[in-house]
């Protein structure tokens, strides 16, 4: 076994809430079916690999004892998300973005910061790849209101 995966193997805080059966291949997580896996069996109470945290928190968060949550979402620290490289961020209600995009609002947007500083604002604020500068303000804030709306 190699450094990093020994690295990977070491325990994290995250406790096991009952048996369950974790699988790796080449120091990543794997499912039961792959060729040559490795087979870790954890009782209720031990801790949880580091390797298995990310996909855990992605998928199976019920094997997890006491996972703090906020709104439905895993809380983790910011040193826990630079550590596992997972990120869980609020949904904004749709009615709160409809409010921040309301036409009133972009119009207002639109007279502070004059056309062409509106308009890098906005593929700033929603993607190059949804923004077209070569329209006019009128149609990217009629863009705008189609993608939150």
């Amino acid at each position: 076994m190699t450094k990093k995966e020994e690295s990977k193997l070491e325990e994290s805080e995250f406790i096991a809430n009952q048996d369950i059966d974790l699988h790796y291949k080449d120091g990543e997580p794997c499912s039961s079916e792959v060729n040559s896996c490795i087979s870790i069996r954890l009782k209720k109470g031990n801790k949880i690999p580091v390797m298995f945290i990310p996909t855990m928190l992605e998928h199976s968060r019920q094997f997890i004892e006491d996972m703090p949550s906020k709104d439905g979402l895993p809380y983790l620290t910011p040193e826990q998300e630079k550590k596992y490289g997972v990120i869980f961020k609020q949904k904004i209600p749709e009615k709160t973005l409809m409010a921040q995009y309301s036409i009133d609002n972009l119009m207002e947007k639109w007279k502070k910061l004059g056309a062409d500083k509106f308009k890098d604002w906005a593929e700033k604020e929603f993607g190059a790849d949804r923004i077209d500068k070569k329209k006019s303000v009128r149609n990217i804030i009629s863009d705008i209101r189609k993608f939150v709306g």
